[in-house]
């Protein structure tokens, strides 16, 4: 077993690493593919709670809006409905095999619809947006990702998170 530290890991050579990082990057240029069965064979990724700025993935808890794939699980930089824009949500274009479903968790109530022309960009790549409150699209891609089908989830906290650098105070 090796252990992650940052970027390294440890017991592996830096050769050993540098080729890793390379296929990474080569297989990331290619479309990423989130069905494969990985080295540490990761265990699926359920959403098992949620806050109003936070989110709890299997045994982590995660103060930011979030990626789901079906094994792994993003930090997400958008932190309320205005930031949902189409480079925000680009990653999902590259992951191969196509995502089906994308459930874009939109706080506790949306009224406001997503941009038409970020659905028609997302359809034509045969990707399906469906947006919904944040605990019901949890709650649906959990449902789909148990029965393995290939989805996904963007989950903005409840409340927008306006955290900013200049609020961290320094060590």
């Amino acid at each position: 077993m090796l252990a992650k530290v940052g970027r390294f890991f440890i017991g592996k050579s830096l050769e050993d690493q540098y080729i890793l990082t390379l296929k990474r990057m080569v297989s990331f240029q290619h479309g990423y593919d989130i069905s494969a069965d990985s080295i540490d064979n990761r265990e699926k990724i359920f959403v098992r709670g949620y806050g109003d700025y936070s989110f709890r993935i299997n045994d982590v808890t995660v103060h930011d809006s979030i990626i789901c794939f079906p094994k792994r699980f993003l930090i997400w930089k958008c932190s309320a409905f205005e930031d949902v824009t189409i480079p925000s949500l680009i990653s999902f274009e590259m992951i191969k095999p196509t995502i089906e479903i994308l459930f874009l968790g939109c706080g506790d109530r949306s009224r406001k619809r997503l941009d038409a022309s970020i659905t028609d960009y997302f359809r034509k790549k045969g990707i399906v947006i469906e947006q919904m409150s944040t605990g019901s699209a949890a709650s649906t891609f959990n449902v789909l990702n148990a029965e393995g089908r290939n989805v996904a989830a963007a989950l903005l906290t409840c409340k927008p998170n306006l955290r900013r650098e200049a609020d961290i105070k320094l060590l």
